[in-house]
């Protein structure tokens, strides 16, 4: 009997990967992960690496990405979500170690979560 086939959606936040992201991307991207990236405004060469690795590309602002984020989860249609930023590098194989986003996900703390990371980030690449 065949393992069960699992599909998986990967948030990636960036903002100025340029040097991160093709490791990023080829960690993740496989046949059952749909990859989405919501930049944040980069300056250097993130976005022409993600567009030219057919990624799917949403802009999003610092103010606006945890709602950009949440209302992309609510319309996953996928099994698996996982949220990770540019830098990231998954390894292992994703579907063994996805979590199930609940339905109860505490918005609040998601959102003070991920706007507290863009304000690091924002900070720490100016």
């Amino acid at each position: 009997m065949g393992e069960l086939m699992t599909t998986s959606t990967v948030f990636v936040i960036t903002y100025n990967h340029g040097a991160s992201i093709s490791d990023c991307l080829r960690s993740i991207k496989n046949t059952n992960n749909t990859v989405r990236i919501f930049d944040l405004g980069s300056t250097d060469d993130t976005l022409n690496i993600v567009e030219a690795a057919g990624v799917e590309l949403n802009a999003s602002t610092p103010s606006q990405i945890a709602s950009d984020i949440m209302k992309a989860l609510n319309t996953c249609e996928t099994d698996f979500a996982l949220l990770m930023y540019g830098y990231e590098v998954l390894t292992g194989t994703f579907n063994h170690h996805a979590a199930v986003i609940p339905d109860d996900v505490n918005v609040a703390l998601f959102n003070t979560n991920v706007n507290s990371w863009v304000n690091t980030v924002l900070s720490t690449n100016d």
